[in-house]
């Protein structure tokens, strides 16, 4: 079986020009269907917007969010989206001492081989 995997830092849902893309990257991954997408820099807050659900709704795929940076009410960290289900996830917060940092871990099982992915 062949699965295809894409990761992207989507700059909090904005271009180089630091105008809103979401939508725009949104529609790419929806024209190119990855089966799984590990995706970095996401808000899921109410101060920038949940992002998180925004692209886990728009590409109809199982999805995990680890945060690591609180902002408000939510957070801003990574997110691994799958057409496979997640059966396990795990956020590991890194050492340091600037903005703090993490790695999403995800397991799943795709035709009976348990497969682990670090975002």
């Amino acid at each position: 079986m062949e699965i295809s995997i894409y990761s992207y830092n989507i700059h909090s849902g904005r271009n180089i020009f630091f105008r809103k893309s979401l939508q725009n990257i949104i529609d790419y991954f929806v024209q190119n269907r990855p089966d799984i997408l590990a995706l970095q820099e996401v808000h899921n807050n109410p101060k920038h917007g949940f992002q998180f659900q925004i692209i886990r709704d728009s590409l109809a795929m199982f999805g995990a969010f680890g945060g690591n940076l609180r902002i408000g009410a939510g957070f801003f960290g990574n997110a691994i989206y799958s057409r496979f289900p997640i059966e396990m996830q795990n956020n590991i917060l890194l050492p340091g001492e600037s903005e703090p940092r993490g790695v999403l871990q995800c397991r799943f099982n795709i035709n009976s081989h348990s497969f682990t992915l670090l975002n």
